[in-house]
């Protein structure tokens, strides 16, 4: 029997057998402060027979780690019809994805089979002038520098081999990771939350858990949150409905008058401000892919719950007309007591096409009527939009944006979600994480004020027709690539279980982040032409290891700098 172990980068997916292994050593890695860093343990067991070990930790930074092990999640459908062949996998398969609390006196070892641990090194920001680092014992706090960590795994039980050794080099540049300047939105869903722990929206559970989620999104990089005013328009078959959650009381007053109780939307954004979030989206107020109707909303009237809008609503009707006359003033004065305003977006119709141009121009007509100067901001990948002055902020499909960087609008994002799978950036699992990572440097190469994605927590069927367990169903029962739908699994507790696609979507944020660090240093010019290779939105680099050699190039420069 024989035990080997590895340290490997981050964009490895390991899940292979020996022979088709091909995972690079990882011999040393840098960070700033604030900054969280990850490799990974490739370990395999050599032996027919199952069996378990023990790993250990030796080094300074020991107190700084977090070690989870990487679990396969079930891919039913790993691409769609446009993929391209930058896949590890096309057919039906298992993928390393979800992040589990690793115990490190039980690792199990798989006989013939890599299989890996994922580990983070927190790297907290320094104790005033002295940046040191922050710990709650004076003994452990560690200057910046050059630090080797050990790894230790040994087999458990009787006839067991001998253990085996990994080690890398740790060094902490003396530099605070500057806050994201960028917008990051993954688009969070209050029904999915509720229906998965059978808990009441709005209820003080319902919170509670929200705010678990909300504090993870912060926690990597999304500064950005989606918020249910009435229940999101999104993703839901026509004539149908998601689960109710609406954070605005509306009272039927009289023939046509309302009044608005916003209490519940005032705990949202505090609670959101409080774990980290800086911006807010309103959640659409037409519906989905063309505006033709309503969203749902529901109302008190005479005593009772009713429903006074939805897809039996024209989006031009009259009606509906008087009830946006009422609630956007309303709402504007919420978000300008409360201070967010003008980190606030409205949302019109999720990403409208030519033929809805003539629809999209009435109601954003009838919109900046009534609230002028409220930044609209909607997913859309026709540019004709913009050149009508219909829409502030364009998120831009990443395979269409070529003619939105022809008219540059001042602020300009991108997305990407199950129909970008072709020489596009995505993080499908079956897709090399190097796929996920490379959006940072689009994003910094192209100055862009922001990203969306659909999918932080979407835990429904495709259309919503009902929920499902993302456990066993990671692809929204087949109607989207693998991955598409959500970041986060729910954990038992309560608190979100993070996947390998949002800790690399997180260093993809990060590497934004040390960019405009060293560009404050340099300037713009200088810094990315660190970025050696052909990059743009269709074409740039495959292999893993030019991100994490860029990123220690952008490390050493800023390094350079600071020392100046």
């Amino acid at each position: 029997m024989n035990l080997e172990m590895t340290i490997v980068s981050s964009l490895e997916k390991v899940y292979k057998s020996k022979e088709a292994s091909t995972l690079k050593p990882l011999k040393k890695l840098s960070g700033l402060r604030g900054e969280t860093i990850s490799f990974q343990l490739d370990y395999v067991l050599e032996h027919d027979i199952p069996a378990w070990g023990q790993l250990s930790v030796e080094g300074p930074l020991a107190h700084l780690l977090r070690i989870r092990q990487v679990e396969l999640m079930p891919v039913t459908r790993p691409k769609d019809f446009r993929a391209d062949g930058d896949y590890l996998e096309t057919e039906p398969c298992a993928m390393p994805d979800l992040l589990k609390e690793a115990d490190l006196s039980f690792i199990p070892l798989i006989p013939g089979y890599h299989r890996s641990l994922w580990v983070d090194v927190e790297i907290p920001f320094g104790q005033g002038e002295d940046t040191r680092l922050q710990t709650d014992d004076p003994k452990d706090v560690i200057p910046a520098g050059t630090y080797n960590m050990e790894f230790t795994l040994t087999p458990l039980g009787e006839g067991a081999c001998d253990p085996c050794k990994a080690s890398i080099r740790i060094e902490i540049i003396d530099a605070r990771l500057p806050e994201l300047t960028l917008c990051h939105t993954e688009w969070f869903y209050g029904d999915c939350i509720a229906n998965y722990y059978g808990i009441e929206p709005m209820s003080e559970a319902f919170f509670r858990v929200c705010r678990n989620f909300i504090r993870t999104a912060a926690k990597r990089n999304i500064n950005t949150m989606l918020t249910p005013i009435f229940t999101p328009a999104l993703d839901t078959a026509v004539g149908g409905e998601r689960r109710t959650v609406q954070l605005v009381d509306v009272t039927v007053t009289g023939e046509d008058t309302y009044s608005f109780d916003f209490k519940n939307l005032e705990r949202w954004i505090r609670m959101c401000l409080e774990e980290g979030i800086r911006f807010f989206e309103m959640a659409h107020l037409f519906t989905q892919w063309g505006c033709k109707c309503a969203p749902k909303i529901l109302g008190q009237k005479e005593g009772e719950t009713v429903r006074l809008f939805g897809w039996e609503t024209d989006a031009l009707s009259p009606k509906y007309a008087s009830f946006l006359k009422q609630f956007l003033p309303a709402l504007k004065d919420k978000l300008e007591e409360m201070g967010v305003l003008e980190h606030t977006f409205l949302h019109l119709s999720d990403e409208p096409g030519e033929k809805d141009r003539d629809t999209y121009e009435k109601v954003n007509h009838l919109v900046r009527s009534i609230v002028p100067g409220f930044k609209i901001l909607d997913a859309m990948s026709d540019v004709e939009f913009y050149k009508r002055g219909l829409i502030d902020v364009p998120a831009c499909a990443t395979d269409h944006i070529g003619p939105f960087l022809k008219e540059m609008p001042e602020n300009l994002w991108a997305y990407y979600c199950c129909a970008q799978g072709r020489n596009s950036a995505n993080r499908f699992m079956a897709m090399p994480s190097a796929r996920n990572r490379v959006l940072g440097l689009q994003l910094y190469r192209y100055k862009l004020q922001g990203f969306l994605h659909w999918g932080y927590n979407y835990y429904n069927c495709m259309y919503s027709y009902h929920s499902i367990d993302p456990y066993r169903t990671v692809d929204a029962e087949g109607g989207v690539p693998a991955g598409d739908p959500f970041l986060v699994y729910p954990g038992r507790d309560q608190v979100p279980e993070e996947s390998i696609r949002l800790m690399v979507l997180d260093e993809a944020f990060n590497d934004v982040r040390a960019l405009n660090l060293l560009e404050s240093l340099t300037s713009y010019e200088e810094t990315v032409a660190l970025i050696t290779a052909p990059l743009n939105f269709s074409h740039y680099p495959m292999e893993g290891s030019f991100y994490t050699e860029l990123r220690e190039k952008v490390n050493e420069a800023i390094a350079r700098h600071i020392k100046r």
